[in-house]
């Protein structure tokens, strides 16, 4: 259930962009961060401190969501709101070193170039108004010891 939560925009394709690029992505994730996606401190009442990205707002609740889930806070609870215009992406991983970064640049670029699977459709097809129908197929394994055509 890692990664299933939506707290950042979708990673699919990203290997198509340059190392360079993904470089700065990783070194420093707040350089370029889309709005929708800011991470939020809201402290309430109570004094309980919660942070994520608001996924929902109304007039009476509004619902932050992180890695943890989403969290729905009734708007007269919060006693502060603050807005970090940051990203909830880590920071750090200029600690992977040179190799570290090169060889995960690499595993991201790689997942890129990787060929999709072949999509199988297996649904029987129909001929023509004058085809007869298709007989219905059966696994057929064959015996080893008997070749199929001489």
């Amino acid at each position: 259930d890692v990664g299933t939560i939506d707290v950042g925009p979708p990673l699919a394709g990203i290997g198509s962009h340059g190392a360079a690029e993904l470089l700065q992505a990783i070194v420093d994730p707040n350089r370029s961060i889309e709005p929708n996606y800011w991470q939020w401190n809201i402290t309430t009442k109570q004094n309980q401190t919660f942070s994520g990205i608001i996924i929902r707002e109304t007039s009476a609740s509004l619902t932050i969501r992180n890695q943890g889930g989403d969290t729905e806070i009734k708007t007269t609870d919060i006693a502060k709101r603050e807005n970090t215009r940051r990203s909830l992406m880590p920071e750090g991983f200029a600690a992977l070193g040179e190799t570290g970064l090169r060889d995960l640049i690499s595993y991201i670029t790689d997942q890129a170039k990787a060929p999709a699977a072949p999509v199988i459709d297996e649904t029987p097809k129909s001929g023509g108004p004058r085809d007869a129908p298709s007989p219905q197929s059966s696994p057929s394994f064959g015996n080893p010891a008997k070749p199929v055509c001489s």
